[in-house]
């Protein structure tokens, strides 16, 4: 094993130099061992199959760094392993935006046309699947160099960000593993950090990191927070129209969570009770935040306002109030947004008066009796129904929810006897209507309600 963990960092090396000529050999045989690509082809990559996990895991760490050397040689090669496309494409991008010509030590590109097989495209697909099988390994060293591997590949564009492979790769934050547990989410933000407009990535990094949040091990946790931490809360500054692209890319995962990645709610929610008791949200935050919420970024507002509002002392009820209003009075309402600001304003209502209470409850007993809403909405409206007649007196609290409660199950039940008991009743029926009807009896609220 030793001698072959060794040739791998003598293949290292000549890598690092220029590629000689096969004018300086005089051995025609010896001189198919001057290409760099036999060097990477034939002699690093071929140990990805070395019996010892060992030798596996250093020669797939090797080929991440491969990447990052100044040639074009190792970076054709490479892309030759994995693209049935070959390098040609990728690197005249590079020469087109003039990133590469600085960096790459050869001044010429000896490209030549060739028609590329079927058997040749899928030795890449073969090449690409039995590294994604590595990322999966038994052996914790193995699936750690593959990760980098992959994660090199992706950034250089060597192989597409599609789902499936960042997929493989977002998953490993929940490895059995903690050193690969956090490998992989040193990765995610690799990948991020290269390709922040890259909505695959976003939306793969958010489903690494986020669930992270509620792992068992206190450092993957600690891990998760702070990143978040770092992308998401530090960069709502005050609005302006010309956004950094480090708060655009915060912008544009915060839209994530409220639509796609709504599914991570729950992980996502559980980081703000230990931000909290960190006091990561003075009232200059939540002033930041409630700046953007007649923007294009008001989802992603709303849903932070909805996360934070009941941690701060301070809070400017009156532009919550005035977004209630407006979404009242609009004929067209987005859900996740209306949900978010259905959920702070249950949230504040102990802060409220009694008129501003009482102006609140008919809007939403207007709104409950239509049986027009959308589930989520209807769910959202009886918890703020219940948090506006909540009181510490248990008896007033019944009286309100006996009120209110009790003329929604009127409602209800007159639409489904209409339905149900009536002869010819169910030529009548709306079954969205029907499920509607039934959301929105009080069955839907807190058990302490009923």
């Amino acid at each position: 094993m030793v001698h072959r963990l060794f040739s791998v960092d003598v293949v290292m090396v000549l890598l690092e130099h220029p590629e000689r000529s096969l004018d300086e050999c005089q051995d025609l045989e010896s001189a198919r061992f001057l290409p760099h690509k036999f060097l990477i082809q034939d002699l690093l990559f071929a140990r990805r199959m070395d019996v010892s996990p060992t030798v596996q895991g250093h020669a797939l760490s090797c080929l991440a760094r491969c990447l990052e050397l100044p040639s074009l040689n190792v970076t054709r090669a490479i892309h030759n392993l994995f693209s049935a496309t070959g390098a040609q494409t990728v690197l005249e991008e590079d020469l087109t935006a003039g990133s590469s010509i600085s960096q790459k030590t050869y001044r010429t590109l000896p490209f030549r046309t060739v028609e590329l097989s079927s058997a040749y495209s899928s030795s890449c697909d073969e090449n690409l699947a039995l590294l994604l099988r590595r990322v999966r390994d038994s052996k914790t060293n193995v699936r750690k160099a593959a990760l980098q591997a992959l994660v090199g590949l992706l950034k250089h564009s060597v192989i597409p960000t599609t789902w499936e492979n960042l997929e493989t790769l977002s998953e490993r934050s929940r490895d059995p593993a903690v050193s690969v547990k956090k490998k992989a989410l040193q990765c995610l933000g690799e990948l991020l950090a290269a390709k922040p407009k890259d909505s695959v990535v976003q939306k793969a990094w958010l489903h690494g990191v986020v669930p992270a949040v509620v792992d068992s091990e206190n450092s993957v946790q600690d891990k998760a927070l702070e990143v978040l931490d770092q992308v998401l809360l530090s960069q709502v500054k005050p609005e302006n129209h010309h956004l950094d692209d480090s708060q655009k890319l915060a912008w544009d995962l915060l839209d994530l969570l409220c639509n796609e990645c709504q599914d991570l709610s729950q992980y996502f929610s559980r980081a703000f009770p230990i931000w909290s008791k960190e006091n990561k949200f003075s009232p200059t935050f939540i002033s930041n935040l409630i700046s953007h919420t007649e923007t294009d970024h008001a989802a992603g507002a709303w849903l932070l306002l909805s996360k934070v509002v009941t941690s701060v002392s301070k809070v400017p009820y009156g532009k919550i109030l005035d977004a209630w209003d407006t979404m009242v009075r609009s004929k067209s309402v987005n859900v996740t947004n209306c949900c978010h600001i259905l959920s702070v304003i249950g949230d504040i209502a102990s802060h409220l008066n009694e008129d501003t209470k009482d102006r609140i409850v008919v809007d939403l007993m207007s709104w409950l009796k239509t049986s027009s809403l959308s589930l989520e909405v209807i769910s959202a409206a009886t918890q703020s129904l219940y948090q506006l007649g909540y009181s510490d007196d248990i008896k007033r609290t019944q009286a309100f929810l006996n009120q209110h409660c009790g003329e929604l199950v009127s409602v209800c039940e007159a639409y489904l006897t209409s339905i149900i008991l009536t002869e010819n009743g169910t030529q009548n029926l709306n079954e969205d209507l029907m499920v509607r009807t039934d959301t929105s009896k009080p069955h839907h609220l807190p058990p302490s309600a009923n």
